[in-house]
């Protein structure tokens, strides 16, 4: 269920055309918007794809975030690994603090773009910022167009030397397309459109990782989890969830049959996977303390699909915690940490799992309109507490 990364890169198959084409898109364009449905692979083909590919050429500065709740935080941490690349981890974060600070002082991300490129005659700057949706969650709203505004203008004042590259889920286009500046901008540089794999591609990402470590897969059994995948919406993370559930049951070096019928195909292996750490969890802790944690990851959607949120541990609750930790080591969620604020975070570990799994839609639905007024009454708080600091 995890992102390929550079590490990844020799294991990641069937998207070779598209990152071909990409590597050839960044040359020519400032600004990247690659585009696709949640679960087709935006991350991958740019971490495993796009970035190794760049390397090679050996003259591109590279660093990437994820806007999560605090975007300009996390534009300056990498700017900052760029600009004091002696700095350890402990003081990464003071010093991104303050250039948060003094971005939304006097000093603009031109300048700054521009100092690191001084600094490094003849390279380029590649800037990836993964999950851009995260920018539209309503705990950003006061920054998001002055962040939108920032990168802009850096990519107006380098459009030679600067590529932005965004990673996008489809169904978030229009919150960019109702900006205009951010919407002229998409005129001028065409967003690049992920598509689901076709079955060659698919049958590669299957197949050669496999042949990488020799491992085969018995005869007619990738036809059989290719015809799967081919009705399943968001199909990539199945895939990749029920053939490592293969992995765990190989026999001789051999992915079987018989354990694709033990996980019950792609469609249902991630949820029956869910399902079975739930009843194993709830023979010794009540299933409502279950509840609580999940319902506290989703983002009901209002016109558009309900999608994962980021909490933060006081959010979940502390008495919780353990409980997080728990389903963490299942890889039913993954925890993290803020840098700003040194809160721990968690998440689900991907939004396939509530798109398919029942017990939880059914949380969902129970739920779903005091989760709308529970995020109202939040939004509300936030904007007041807004107001005052604008007032101060």
């Amino acid at each position: 269920m995890s992102v390929f990364r550079e590490q990844d890169e020799k294991f990641f198959f069937g998207r070779q055309k598209f990152v071909d084409s990409l590597v050839e898109v960044v040359y020519r364009q400032p600004l990247v918007t690659v585009i696709g449905a949640s679960g087709s692979g935006k991350s991958s083909v740019v971490f495993a794809g796009l970035i190794p590919k760049l390397k090679e050429k050996r003259n591109w500065l590279i660093e990437s975030f994820r806007p999560q709740n605090q975007p300009f935080f996390g534009l300056a941490s990498a700017l900052v690994r760029l600009l004091k690349p002696d700095l350890d981890e402990i003081q990464q974060p003071g010093r991104a603090a303050e250039l948060v600070a003094d971005l939304k002082g006097k000093l603009t991300l031109p300048q700054v773009v521009a100092s690191i490129l001084a600094r490094n005659p003849g390279k380029r700057l590649l800037l990836v910022i993964d999950q851009f949706e995260e920018l539209y969650n309503p705990r950003n709203d006061t920054e998001q167009q002055p962040f939108v505004d920032a990168l802009l203008a850096a990519i107006e004042s380098a459009p030679n030397d600067l590529t932005v590259v965004l990673t996008l889920r489809a169904d978030f286009l229009s919150y960019l397309l109702n900006y205009p500046t951010f919407g002229a901008a998409l005129q001028q540089h065409k967003p690049e459109f992920l598509g689901a794999m076709n079955r060659e591609e698919m049958r590669e990402a299957i197949e050669r990782p496999a042949e990488k470590v020799g491992v085969k897969l018995e005869d007619g059994l990738t036809e059989r989890i290719l015809d799967a995948v081919k009705r399943e919406p968001g199909n990539l993370p199945l895939l990749e969830f029920a053939l490592e559930q293969l992995w765990r049951r190989q026999k001789n070096n051999r992915l079987t049959h018989d354990a694709y019928e033990d996980i019950k195909g792609v469609e249902k292996a991630l949820a029956g996977y869910a399902q079975a750490v739930y009843e194993e969890l709830t023979q010794k802790i009540d299933g409502k303390q279950i509840q609580q944690i999940f319902i506290q990851l989703v983002r009901v959607g209002e016109g558009t699909e309900d999608t994962r949120q980021l909490a933060t541990r006081a959010e979940v609750g502390g008495d919780n915690w353990d409980l997080v930790k728990q389903l963490a080591d299942k890889r039913l969620v993954v925890t993290g940490r803020n840098e700003a604020t040194g809160e721990e975070t968690v998440e689900v570990v991907h939004e396939a799992l509530i798109r398919e799994w029942g017990l939880l839609r059914q949380w969902i639905d129970e739920n779903r309109k005091n989760l709308i007024q529970k995020r109202e009454i939040e939004d509300a708080a936030k904007r007041w507490r807004d107001r005052g600091k604008a007032k101060d």
